[in-house]
């Protein structure tokens, strides 16, 4: 009886040791479980980072595209200004030229209005 005792015994210490050892276990598997939310967490958070920066390099793009077609305009518009500017330039030298012509022909007149009252 004694041997049938101390196998008892023996057996509970083990189912004892068994018990602790599924607590280890289970303890370990909640803090194992516990970490893989935190690191879940985490991707989720570089997740909606890396989301938000793609939305403001597309932003970006979209601003850099309208400042773009706006360099576009501003230089397409100076050219126009250029010509115009070359246009009146020309313009003006033509009246210069006709004010010139024009100042000839009445000193022309003048003297020959002169000459005929004298």
């Amino acid at each position: 009886m004694s041997e049938s005792v101390r196998s008892v015994e023996s057996g509970s210490d083990k189912v004892l040791e068994a018990g602790k050892s599924f607590e280890e276990i289970f303890a370990k598997v909640n803090d194992l479980s516990q970490r893989m939310d935190y690191i879940r967490s985490g991707v989720e958070d570089i997740s909606q980072g890396t989301e938000e920066m793609v939305q403001s390099f597309m932003e970006i793009s979209n601003v850099s595209e309208e400042i773009t077609s706006s360099i576009d305009n501003v230089a397409s518009v100076t050219e126009e200004q250029n010509a115009s500017m070359k246009d009146i330039s020309k313009a003006s030298e033509s009246l210069t030229n006709m004010a010139d012509e024009l100042r000839k022909l009445v000193t022309r007149f003048e003297l020959e209005y002169k000459s005929r009252d004298e």
